[in-house]
Protein backbone atom coordinates (compact mmCIF):
# COMPACT_ATOMS: atom_id res chain seq x y z
CA UNK A 1 0.00 0.00 0.00
CA UNK A 2 1.56 3.25 -0.97
CA UNK A 3 -0.48 5.21 1.54
CA UNK A 4 1.37 3.15 4.40
CA UNK A 5 4.09 4.12 6.27
CA UNK A 6 7.35 2.33 6.44
CA UNK A 7 9.41 1.73 9.53
CA UNK A 8 12.87 1.33 9.03
CA UNK A 9 15.00 -0.70 11.58
CA UNK A 10 17.86 1.26 13.51
CA UNK A 11 20.09 -1.66 14.06
CA UNK A 12 20.37 -4.76 11.33
CA UNK A 13 22.44 -8.01 12.41
CA UNK A 14 23.50 -9.65 9.27
CA UNK A 15 25.25 -13.50 10.74
CA UNK A 16 27.67 -14.06 7.56
CA UNK A 17 27.84 -18.01 8.21
CA UNK A 18 27.00 -20.34 10.46
CA UNK A 19 30.06 -22.55 10.19
CA UNK A 20 32.53 -21.91 12.63
CA UNK A 21 36.43 -23.19 13.37
CA UNK A 22 35.61 -24.21 17.21
CA UNK A 23 33.25 -26.61 18.79
CA UNK A 24 32.83 -24.98 22.30
CA UNK A 25 31.35 -27.05 24.73
CA UNK A 26 28.41 -24.91 25.82
CA UNK A 27 27.12 -23.92 22.18
CA UNK A 28 23.52 -24.08 21.12
CA UNK A 29 23.80 -24.09 17.57
CA UNK A 30 26.37 -26.71 16.98
CA UNK A 31 23.75 -29.19 15.74
CA UNK A 32 22.10 -27.35 13.42
CA UNK A 33 25.67 -26.21 12.06
CA UNK A 34 26.63 -29.47 11.31
CA UNK A 35 23.53 -30.27 9.14
CA UNK A 36 22.83 -27.04 7.10
CA UNK A 37 26.19 -25.59 7.07
CA UNK A 38 26.04 -21.47 5.21
CA UNK A 39 28.87 -20.12 3.53
CA UNK A 40 27.28 -17.63 0.90
CA UNK A 41 30.28 -15.24 -1.20
CA UNK A 42 31.31 -11.89 0.28
CA UNK A 43 30.09 -10.31 -2.72
CA UNK A 44 26.32 -11.36 -1.63
CA UNK A 45 27.14 -9.70 1.44
CA UNK A 46 28.31 -6.18 0.14
CA UNK A 47 25.19 -6.47 -2.54
CA UNK A 48 23.03 -6.66 0.96
CA UNK A 49 24.80 -3.82 2.22
CA UNK A 50 24.06 -1.64 -0.83
CA UNK A 51 20.44 -2.52 -0.58
CA UNK A 52 20.46 -1.91 3.11
CA UNK A 53 21.48 1.50 2.28
CA UNK A 54 18.94 2.52 0.23
CA UNK A 55 17.22 2.38 3.95
CA UNK A 56 19.02 5.19 4.87
CA UNK A 57 17.05 7.46 2.68
CA UNK A 58 14.15 9.28 4.17
CA UNK A 59 11.00 9.48 2.39
CA UNK A 60 7.74 11.12 3.14
CA UNK A 61 6.43 7.16 3.59
CA UNK A 62 9.48 6.24 5.94
CA UNK A 63 9.53 6.77 9.94
CA UNK A 64 13.35 6.16 11.16
CA UNK A 65 16.68 5.18 9.23
CA UNK A 66 19.17 2.16 9.46
CA UNK A 67 22.54 3.13 10.80
CA UNK A 68 23.92 0.17 12.57
CA UNK A 69 25.26 -3.41 11.40
CA UNK A 70 26.37 -5.93 13.93
CA UNK A 71 28.10 -8.85 12.91
CA UNK A 72 26.76 -11.24 15.82
CA UNK A 73 27.92 -14.82 14.32
CA UNK A 74 25.83 -17.83 14.27
CA UNK A 75 28.59 -18.57 13.42
CA UNK A 76 32.06 -17.58 13.35
CA UNK A 77 31.79 -14.51 11.05
CA UNK A 78 36.00 -14.13 10.04
CA UNK A 79 35.66 -17.45 8.43
CA UNK A 80 33.72 -16.34 5.77
CA UNK A 81 36.53 -15.46 2.97
CA UNK A 82 36.47 -11.89 2.35
CA UNK A 83 34.41 -11.08 5.34
CA UNK A 84 36.98 -8.01 5.70
CA UNK A 85 35.83 -6.45 2.69
CA UNK A 86 32.07 -6.54 3.96
CA UNK A 87 33.14 -4.93 7.07
CA UNK A 88 34.87 -2.17 4.94
CA UNK A 89 32.06 -1.80 2.86
CA UNK A 90 29.94 -1.14 5.23
CA UNK A 91 32.20 1.83 7.27
CA UNK A 92 32.09 3.22 3.62
CA UNK A 93 28.58 3.07 3.40
CA UNK A 94 28.82 5.25 6.26
CA UNK A 95 27.31 2.41 9.07
CA UNK A 96 28.15 1.88 12.65
CA UNK A 97 29.66 -1.61 12.76
CA UNK A 98 30.37 -3.60 14.91
CA UNK A 99 31.04 -7.94 14.97
CA UNK A 100 31.40 -10.97 17.38
CA UNK A 101 34.29 -12.99 16.85
CA UNK A 102 36.64 -15.71 18.17
CA UNK A 103 39.30 -13.64 17.06
CA UNK A 104 41.11 -16.35 15.12
CA UNK A 105 41.06 -14.78 11.83
CA UNK A 106 41.24 -10.66 12.77
CA UNK A 107 44.65 -11.01 11.01
CA UNK A 108 42.95 -10.12 7.80
CA UNK A 109 40.76 -7.06 9.25
CA UNK A 110 44.52 -5.35 9.60
CA UNK A 111 44.44 -5.80 5.70
CA UNK A 112 41.95 -2.71 6.01
CA UNK A 113 42.92 0.99 6.23
CA UNK A 114 43.52 1.68 9.80
CA UNK A 115 41.13 4.96 9.58
CA UNK A 116 38.74 3.03 8.09
CA UNK A 117 38.92 0.30 11.45
CA UNK A 118 38.83 3.06 14.31
CA UNK A 119 35.29 4.03 12.65
CA UNK A 120 34.04 0.13 14.22
CA UNK A 121 32.36 0.93 17.00
CA UNK A 122 33.57 -2.17 18.78
CA UNK A 123 35.34 -5.83 18.11
CA UNK A 124 33.87 -8.37 20.69
CA UNK A 125 36.32 -11.42 20.74
CA UNK A 126 35.06 -14.29 22.27
CA UNK A 127 38.06 -15.49 24.54
CA UNK A 128 36.47 -17.28 28.21
CA UNK A 129 39.54 -17.87 29.20
CA UNK A 130 42.67 -16.79 30.63
CA UNK A 131 45.19 -19.84 30.26
CA UNK A 132 45.39 -22.03 26.18
CA UNK A 133 45.14 -25.06 28.72
CA UNK A 134 41.78 -24.14 29.79
CA UNK A 135 40.97 -21.70 26.73
CA UNK A 136 41.18 -25.29 24.89
CA UNK A 137 38.91 -26.75 27.36
CA UNK A 138 36.34 -25.19 26.85
CA UNK A 139 36.14 -23.84 22.92
CA UNK A 140 37.62 -26.82 21.48
CA UNK A 141 39.51 -25.62 18.52
CA UNK A 142 39.34 -27.67 15.52
CA UNK A 143 42.77 -26.91 14.88
CA UNK A 144 45.87 -26.31 16.31
CA UNK A 145 45.09 -23.71 19.27
CA UNK A 146 44.63 -20.16 18.31
CA UNK A 147 44.72 -18.99 21.27
CA UNK A 148 48.32 -16.77 20.94
CA UNK A 149 47.13 -16.08 17.67
CA UNK A 150 43.55 -14.45 18.79
CA UNK A 151 46.00 -12.31 21.15
CA UNK A 152 48.09 -11.36 19.06
CA UNK A 153 45.13 -9.92 16.67
CA UNK A 154 43.57 -7.95 19.56
CA UNK A 155 46.84 -6.39 20.59
CA UNK A 156 47.78 -5.40 17.09
CA UNK A 157 44.06 -4.18 16.70
CA UNK A 158 44.31 -2.35 20.03
CA UNK A 159 47.56 -1.12 18.94
CA UNK A 160 46.44 0.44 16.28
CA UNK A 161 43.48 2.11 17.88
CA UNK A 162 40.36 0.40 17.24
CA UNK A 163 38.09 -0.56 20.29
CA UNK A 164 38.40 -4.28 21.24
CA UNK A 165 35.62 -5.72 23.77
CA UNK A 166 36.95 -9.04 25.46
CA UNK A 167 34.03 -11.08 26.21
CA UNK A 168 34.38 -14.09 29.11
CA UNK A 169 31.92 -16.40 29.75
CA UNK A 170 31.06 -17.50 32.68
CA UNK A 171 30.93 -21.17 33.44
CA UNK A 172 31.94 -24.04 35.38
CA UNK A 173 35.53 -24.17 34.68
Amino acid sequence: NKDSMRLLPAHIDIDLTNVCNQDCYYCNSADFRREQPVQKKYTEYIGLLDKIATWRQHSPNSYGTTHTITYPGGGEPTVLTGYEHVIEHGIDLGFLSSITTNGTNLDKLLTVDVEKLRKIAWIGIDVDAGSEALYEKIRRSLTKSPFRRVMENARNLIDAGVNVDFKILINPY
